[in-house]
């Protein structure tokens, strides 16, 4: 015997094999005379705007009817837009530490950074705010033995700014933002392998986002490690550039396979055809985000790459799941969202950033980075710029 199906068709032309079409068939079967029960309002609620305009010519006559989307939060882009200020004091002393007045440098968020202008040659120096202090930071800082450079005399003062937020053990969550090509996951890679002794394990997020969420390749074989194989490609991209231009400071980091292999042996397998992989060369564990709820992490770096796809609700797990002695840095763009319905507004990476970031006192264990200058290529930075 056939279950009766809760739909009904009658009076709407539409495919009864889609489910979007059948939500609307239920809906139909609901409002006829003999199941209505007496509701107020009936809704459909939905941010698949082509199922709205669909709903609203089928229903938009019957006052019982409501379409709506559906309602995530929205903040305003505040913290996640601010770049670093520049301040013209011709009169300006430079030193180390200066006390924070905001008449004279405006309100700055914690761990916030401002250039300021001074002297006669108008030299500049960044400076970032650390509690009721200004610290200097001097132009030459420099993070695994990379350095801050812009293409010419002037260091990157965003990337200046990185450096210290990854590197200060008082900050432990870091929002790096910036378009394509700005360093952000070369450098929080670079802090995570310079601070190796600080930490008993680094690692690696990824929502696995495919471009414009379309799973084009279908389901990847094999376990855990061998589907996340290419989201890692990045990461082995950087850690080749770090091998080429710090290859002293990277060849003293080499895991030795044979101690490794007791936690992560499927990484560690090798063939006289295959290479170690990179990234469990150098101690980094992959960790997919589905399988990161209730656990508690301890002493660990975690970088989490592409962060605007994650929900307000994806990107508060991760964050609650830090315990005592953990570092994190955020490595997104919020112009490349490929989740839908997501937006720069909704984007728990925006929604992050604008909680976490502020003025507060506990503000201070945050801080976020606004990276404008590509340094991938001039095409690159002009692609980023105009499409």
């Amino acid at each position: 015997m056939k279950s009766k199906k809760n739909y009904d068709f009658s009076g709407i032309d539409l495919d009864k094999s889609r489910a979007d079409y059948k939500i609307m068939a239920t809906l139909n079967y609901i409002l006829k005379s003999e199941h209505y029960q007496g509701y107020n309002l009936y809704k459909i609620v939905s941010n698949d705007i082509n199922m709205r305009i669909m709903a609203h010519a089928l229903f938009k006559e019957n006052p019982l009817v409501s379409i709506e989307p559906h309602k995530q939060e929205q903040v305003e882009q505040k913290n996640s837009k601010e770049e670093i200020s520049i301040l013209s004091l011709p009169d300006f002393f430079v030193e180390f530490k200066i006390d924070y007045n905001p008449e004279i440098f405006g309100v700055l968020n914690q761990n916030a950074g401002i250039v300021i202008e001074h002297g006669e040659d108008r030299k500049r120096n960044l400076f970032i705010r650390s509690g009721n202090d200004l610290k200097l930071i001097k132009n030459d800082y420099s993070l695994f033995g990379l350095q801050a450079i812009n293409g010419g005399d002037e260091p990157n003062y965003g990337q200046l700014l990185a450096f210290y937020q990854l590197s200060d053990p008082d900050i432990n969550c870091i929002f790096l933002q910036g378009k394509a090509g700005t360093g952000k996951t070369l450098m929080a890679l670079a802090a995570a392998l310079s601070q190796k002794k600080l930490f008993e394990q680094t690692i690696i997020v990824n929502p696995m986002v495919p471009l414009s969420n379309n799973g084009k390749l279908g389901f990847l074989p094999g376990d855990v490690l061998e589907k996340s194989a290419p989201w890692l490609i990045p990461f082995e991209q950087n850690i080749r550039f770090l091998e080429k231009h710090v290859p002293e400071q990277m060849s003293r980091l080499v895991v030795k396979a044979a101690k490794a292999e007791k936690t992560d042996k499927k990484a560690y397998q090798k063939t006289e055809f295959e290479e170690i992989k990179l990234w469990a060369k150098y101690g980094f564990i992959c960790q997919p985000l589905d399988y990161i709820r209730g656990q508690t992490i301890t002493n660990s770096f975690i970088i989490v790459e592409e962060p605007q796809n994650l929900t307000q609700h994806e990107i508060k797990t991760i964050v609650t799941r830090l315990g005592k002695g953990s570092k994190i840095a955020f490595c997104g763009d919020l112009s490349q969202i490929d989740v839908p319905y997501l937006t720069e507004n909704s984007s728990g990476f925006t929604y992050a950033i604008e909680k976490m970031v502020g003025t507060t006192a506990r503000a201070k264990m945050a801080g976020s980075v606004l990276l404008t200058k590509s340094l991938r290529s001039e095409l690159a930075s002009y692609a980023s710029e105009v499409l």
